[in-house]
């Protein structure tokens, strides 16, 4: 009697353990396809959070490209249209040169200034040269204005490979960048470098008279505002330090 008791109770325990040991399976299952589940549903998130950043940039690309038509097309021909009535009015009356030699001047610096910035937010001008190419043009173009000495730092051991996407949102990065340092900092010198130990960082640098990073106005400003939801397209951080009298440092580190 006993032994069939004992044998009785080694048998339920078998059945006990086998049915955790069946209910651990299940469980270890049930987490594995919610884990599973859970990836796809990231991988998706990210690939539509790719699709969207996409759309922005070519949106933004696109719409840069038609005001670049618009300056070389529209803008551009009248201002051909005018220099031609200038120059008319020049043979129609020969004293009036002088006088008129100023604003004809002015014309053609204008019309340069125009055809330069035209192609300087077309999108297709830029996937046909690198990054540097493009950042050592801007460079040399802001040099010959005598403003604002500026220089390119580029680290020896640069092996990263820049998408076009990343391409063409860095340089409207930089653009901004170098364009509030010429409007609103008083920096006599402007530096850019670019290294990658091991994270790709593009490093800018000015002598300004910097601002206050926690001010709210500066944070909130347009300037600002563009930098870090570009970088954000793809995949940047962006640390802004500035001290008054002493400059400004912004970082854009991928990811």
């Amino acid at each position: 009697m006993n032994n069939n008791i004992v044998f009785g109770i080694f048998i339920a325990f078998i059945l006990l353990c086998l049915v955790i040991l069946f209910c651990v399976i299940l469980l270890k299952q049930y987490i594995f396809k919610i884990k599973k589940y859970n990836y796809i549903l990231y991988q998706k998130e990210i690939e539509q959070q790719k699709a969207i950043n996409q759309t922005i940039i070519e949106t933004q690309e696109e719409t840069l490209n038609n005001i670049s038509e618009e300056l070389h097309d529209d803008a551009g021909q009248q201002l051909t249209y005018i220099n031609f009535q200038l120059e008319n009015l020049k043979l129609i009356n020969p004293e009036i040169n002088d006088s008129i030699m100023p604003l004809t001047d002015s014309l053609g610096h204008l019309a340069k200034s125009i055809r330069t910035l035209s192609h300087s937010i077309n999108s297709q001008k830029l996937k046909n040269f690198k990054l540097v190419d493009n950042i050592k043009s801007e460079i040399g173009k802001v040099n010959k204005l005598n403003i604002l000495s500026c220089k390119l730092h580029l680290n020896q051991q640069l092996d990263h490979i820049f998408s076009t996407n990343e391409s063409i949102v860095l340089f409207r990065i930089f653009q901004e960048i170098l364009n509030n340092t010429l409007k609103h900092s008083k920096a006599e010198t402007f530096s850019i470098t670019i290294s990658e130990n091991p994270n790709l960082c593009l490093t800018t640098k000015d002598n300004g008279i910097g601002f206050l990073v926690e001010n709210k106005n500066v944070a909130t400003s347009i300037g600002i505002q563009n930098i870090k939801k570009r970088a954000k397209l793809i995949d940047f951080s962006v640390k802004i330090s500035s001290n008054i009298d002493k400059g400004t440092i912004i970082e854009l580190c991928k990811l």
